[in-house]
């Protein structure tokens, strides 16, 4: 191979090498270069009546989901609200200039504190707007007598809506930990040895020694019991072991039983761990197998059919929404409809609304355990 095959084949893979590493440190430059989106987010703010704080935002990446505590308080001032109680409206997802509305539900904490579970979250977002709605209540201009004597009603008038947003940049978010669970257990068991000696002095040593693992208890409990070995301790004193012998046997005899009996003993308590053990992990097995047979249900939103899940009607008109479950596969369970306003627009058990009146109506749907709450919301004119 001459000089020059071999520069451009080190050349080929400098960059083979080099090109990739430049895109890395550009997306990475990029990325850490972005200004940050986050505004009002951890903050207390008002809107009308009320105080408003947006917290404890999580970004899941696996289960592609992010979740915030969404609170509201009456201000202390404040003997009666002039309108009413803030809602989260919708939840926008921004990457560069895209944009995409998620999914949402809600689940009741506390009478002012609820926690919004947003799903099908795209990995590569930068931020999350998350826009808020409150209206102020009607009223009605106080009755006049005209000249005649005759009351003249009062004019009704519809309350002024607001419409308010903050943003949360991913930088911003907590990072959801990433949890295993184990299911397997192991159990060690250390080999022991046993031994016992007994020396008649002038006479002969005997040695009696007993190993036992644990591992192969069958077959060293079986050794255990035969290895018993006895050593004249030299020529002299072979005599005096042979006269001895009857002594000697009874020593090995006593010192056989007492290893059959610690044998025995090990064995049994290497068996209770065994078994011990074995339980547990069936019982951990079981457990696991029928919680994975009983799906639980972690988010509910509602399926309008309407662009910003703001359903529009006409007075008369009907229109039917469906609760979504996530995950789908979760186990069936039961609901509770209701309107905020009953005056403007009515929904019966099954999602069905009546639009009644002009005006603006809440719909909301709550699981019969009462964990998840979605609402959506309704315009009839």
């Amino acid at each position: 191979m001459t000089n020059a095959k071999k520069s451009n084949i080190i050349y080929a893979a400098f960059l083979a090498i080099l090109i990739p590493l430049l895109i890395i440190f550009i997306a990475f430059s990029k990325a850490a270069s972005r200004q940050n989106f986050t505004l009002d987010y951890d903050i207390v703010f008002e809107i009308g009546s009320y105080n408003v704080k947006v917290t404890e935002c999580t970004f899941d990446e696996n289960e592609e989901t992010i979740t915030f505590i969404f609170k509201y308080k009456l201000k202390e001032e404040v003997v009666e609200p002039s309108n009413s109680e803030p809602v989260v409206d919708s939840v926008i997802s921004n990457y560069e200039k895209s944009k995409e509305e998620l999914a949402f539900s809600t689940e009741s904490i506390s009478k002012d504190e609820t926690k919004v579970i947003c799903t099908g979250v795209p990995k590569n977002i930068w931020y999350i707007t998350v826009n808020l709605y409150s209206k102020d209540f009607d009223y009605t201009d106080p009755d006049t007598v005209d000249e005649f004597g005759d009351t003249i009603k009062g004019k009704t008038h519809e309350g002024k809506e607001h419409h308010y947003y903050l943003q949360i940049d991913t930088k911003d978010m907590n990072k959801a930990d990433e949890e295993s669970d184990s299911y397997a257990d192991s159990s060690k068991s250390d080999s022991s040895e046993v031994g016992s000696s007994s020396t008649d002095p002038g006479s002969s040593s005997i040695t009696s020694t007993t190993t036992v693992t644990s591992k192969k208890a069958s077959v060293n409990t079986v050794k255990s019991s035969s290895e018993t070995t006895i050593k004249p301790t030299s020529t002299a004193q072979k005599s005096a072991a042979e006269s001895s012998a009857n002594n000697g046997y009874t020593n090995v005899q006593t010192q056989t039983k007492q290893t059959s009996q610690t044998t025995q003993a090990t064995i049994k308590t290497t068996s209770k761990a065994v078994t011990k053990a074995i339980s547990k992990a069936t019982t951990k097995a079981t457990t696991k197998a029928t919680t994975a047979l009983t799906v639980k249900a972690v988010a509910l939103s509602l399926k309008t059919g309407y662009a910003a899940n703001n359903v529009t009607l006409k007075v008369g008109q009907s229109a039917k929404v469906e609760p979504v479950i996530t995950p789908s596969s979760a186990a069936s369970i039961g609901f509770i409809w209701s309107s905020s306003k009953n005056s403007v627009a009515t929904v019966d058990g099954n999602g069905n609304i009546k639009a009644v009146s002009p005006g603006k109506a809440i719909i909301v749907v709550k699981t019969k355990t009462g964990s998840l709450t979605a609402a959506c919301m309704v315009t009839v004119s």
